[in-house]
């Protein structure tokens, strides 16, 4: 039988000793350097960063996601017999189940509007004036121009005002303007329409609040599904995260883009991720994302994986593209992290069709990708 320290190590933690009855490692759930507290004491775990805790057995099956038995034997614990008292289910408070809403589309004058506000700001983006800001978004955000001009990324050149009444959005004595800052324009569509517009405003611009943000009044706050509609889905938070990840993995997955870590999905992207053979939540690696994940992904979206961008890569796509992240590979490690058959299976087959077969390796990578008929659950 194996203490929580032997189990820890046994899955690959690092652990440090702090005192005779406690030691600490990163977390394998959350990314926390220092936050998860190994007890010998109580021969339990806890993160104070995710609140993940438990037993050795609970750890195992968390980190390998192994049944019960499985886990028991793993670390060497008879299973306890289900007419044990001690086994019986304590009464869980019953929860109000989560729904979500309907999608929400802005008026068709609000798209009109918002859609010669894209356009305009699509030209400026290519004018010599905004090259340096062309440039941020090659080589800091690493996004091709392919893309660039793809999600129709531009730039609203100086801040503006308008009546809201012409946006086709009520007005008030108080609130009777729309507001445009000047800064990127980020707009999102969702099956040809567009439903949100958000400016990113540079650091040079920003008012005193120094938010860096804003979204275009008017605009759905609904999570988009970006690309074209897979059986994988890959969930983040920004936007441009969501064009980044595009770049390697739009032959193969589809990308739900948050717009914002706490904003739920709708009817219909919830039907998307409830019907997806996969689906890796790469919510950023801080706290906000782990929390999250943890207290509403898991709840709702069972089949939703945690799958981080590895610390050494930074907490989201950016940062690790802009570290070395190879993301096409990184997101095929986490479709088979616990499924080595599939992954032999997988590396087997779409080398034959690419060497044998003569096709290109992102087609062959696809093509065997969709072969697979069983998916471990």
């Amino acid at each position: 039988m194996m203490n929580i320290l032997e189990t820890a190590e046994s899955i690959g933690l690092q652990v440090q000793k702090k005192t005779a009855l406690e030691s600490s490692s990163p977390c394998p759930f959350c990314g926390g350097k220092d936050r998860f507290i190994l007890s010998l004491k109580s021969d339990r775990f806890w993160c104070r960063q995710c609140q993940r805790k438990g037993d050795a057995i609970q750890l195992v099956r968390d980190a390998r996601g192994l049944g019960y038995l499985e886990a028991c034997k793993a670390v060497g614990v008879a299973p306890r017999e289900k007419s044990d008292k001690s086994f019986r289910a304590k009464p869980v408070p019953v929860r109000n189940a989560w729904t979500p809403k309907p999608d929400s589309l802005p008026s068709e004058l609000w798209q009109e509007k918002a859609v010669a506000l894209v356009e305009q700001c699509q030209r400026n983006l290519r004018k010599k004036e905004h090259q340096d800001d062309l440039d941020w978004l090659i080589l800091e955000r690493r996004l091709t121009s392919e893309t660039i001009r793809k999600f129709r990324l531009g730039w609203n050149t100086a801040g503006f005002c308008d009546r809201r009444a012409s946006w086709g959005l009520s007005e008030t004595v108080d609130n009777a303007s729309l507001y445009v800052p000047a800064g990127l324009v980020i707009p999102i569509y969702q099956d040809d329409k567009l439903i949100r517009v958000k400016v990113r405003i540079p650091e040079r611009l920003r008012n005193e609040d120094g938010k860096p943000y804003h979204i275009l009044s008017g605009s759905s706050s609904d999570p988009a599904l970006i690309g074209d509609r897979y059986a994988i889905i890959l969930v983040v938070e920004s936007e441009l995260d969501a064009f980044l990840a595009l770049q390697s993995v739009s032959d193969f997955a589809s990308v739900l883009c948050l717009g914002s870590v706490v904003y739920r999905p709708t009817e219909g992207t919830y039907g998307a991720l409830m019907n997806a053979r996969a689906v890796l939540s790469a919510l950023d690696s801080d706290k906000a994302g782990a929390k999250e994940h943890y207290a509403w992904w898991t709840e709702n979206v069972p089949q939703a994986r945690r799958w981080l961008v590895p610390k050494q890569y930074g907490k989201d796509l950016t940062e690790g593209c802009q570290h070395g992240l190879d993301i096409r590979e990184w997101l095929f490690a986490g479709l088979f992290a616990e499924d080595k058959a599939n992954l032999d299976w997988f590396i087997e087959r779409s080398a034959i069709m690419e060497y044998d077969g003569g096709l290109e390796r992102r087609d062959a990578e696809r093509k065997a990708l969709a072969d697979i008929k069983h998916w471990k659950e």
